[in-house]
């Protein structure tokens, strides 16, 4: 059988965005049969991202010979996702990719809540027939307070229904290594997803990345807690630090990983227009909202695993630039 081989949208998602007849036309071009998207509009475009009816895709897809395997949805919210699997299913598509989920630790109320959210977003999959593939590569990094909650945790019907993904690259730095984890309760969809990997020629590990994975898990939990200290001891002194210099400029609660988001409407400035001022003005490198969708285009996001020295020479050359 030959492999399949595909490639993620988001990886091509600037030029999709401008030209999406074109760029999806290149890629059928280029080989690929399969592609991955993802939405991060989706309160506007309950589709891929491309903001075109489920139909007129569908058409454009089957005249290229291209199949929609999945998409990752943000934000996830409840009222959008029958649309959003009404859309996928005229596509034939049956995989969503959801956000990874914190609650705070001791809020019973509020854990039951998201959980009763997370009870209906998973039966409205299974009625459409609908795998949730919850990508939690972040989720050993959890801020004091707070506890992760997988999402296949939630009941035995949602961890039959859904593919989790995680990897030690994130919290114990190591992406170069190459190596991840996939759990599927469901013997026929872990199968489905062994021989792809096996016919992509995509599950072979290196044997220092398999050392790497049992060491980081069997003996770094004191290291990891360690580690989240000082990233909430970060994630404090980003805070105090835009309190006390920059106070028109809300840094957002943080629940998890390293990545802290700070709303810039103060400047006047799209998220896309500070990152190339920033870039050249202070060589200083963020990620802009506007990546993830409409809803950030106002926001920008910072990387506070770091050093802390390192961190302050950040945020001085930040606050440099916005104060001028």
């Amino acid at each position: 059988m030959a492999p399949k081989i595909g490639i993620q949208l988001y990886s091509v998602k600037n030029a999709i965005q401008e030209k999406p007849y074109e760029v999806l036309w290149q890629i059928a071009e280029a080989g690929y049969r399969y592609v991955e998207a993802a939405n991060h509009n989706a309160a506007e475009d309950p589709g891929v991202g491309f903001g075109m009816p489920a139909r007129e895709l569908k058409k454009l897809l089957d005249d290229l010979g291209l199949q929609i395997v999945g998409c990752h949805v943000n934000p996830l919210r409840e009222e959008l996702l029958p649309a959003v699997l009404d859309y996928h299913a005229e596509l034939g598509s049956t995989q969503i990719g959801c956000d990874i989920e914190f609650y705070p630790y001791g809020d019973l109320d509020y854990l039951k809540r998201r959980c009763q959210f997370f009870n209906r977003i998973g039966e409205l999959c299974l009625r459409h027939d609908v795998v949730v593939v919850a990508d939690e590569i972040h989720c050993e990094l959890v801020m004091p307070g707070f506890r992760y909650t997988p999402f296949a945790s939630l009941c035995e019907e949602f961890e039959r229904r859904s593919v989790t993904c995680t990897s030690p690259s994130k919290a114990f730095n190591l992406a170069g290594l190459q190596v991840a984890n996939i759990f599927a309760a469901d013997a026929a969809l872990r199968a489905r997803i062994g021989h792809s990997l096996q016919i992509n020629e995509t599950g072979e590990i290196g044997p220092f990345a398999i050392e790497a994975l049992i060491a980081a898990y069997d003996e770094g939990a004191e290291w990891l807690d360690a580690l989240n200290e000082y990233l909430h001891g970060n994630y404090r002194f980003s805070r105090e630090y835009f309190d006390r210099n920059l106070p028109q400029y809300p840094v957002l609660p943080l629940e998890g990983t390293y990545l802290v988001w700070v709303d810039c409407r103060a400047s006047g400035l799209t998220s896309d227009e500070l990152e190339t001022k920033l870039l050249e003005e202070a060589k200083l490198r963020i990620n802009p909202g506007a990546i993830y969708g409409e809803a950030g285009r106002d926001f920008i996001r910072l990387n506070i695993a770091c050093p802390r020295k390192l961190l302050a020479e950040g945020l001085d050359r930040l606050r440099k630039v916005l104060k001028r």
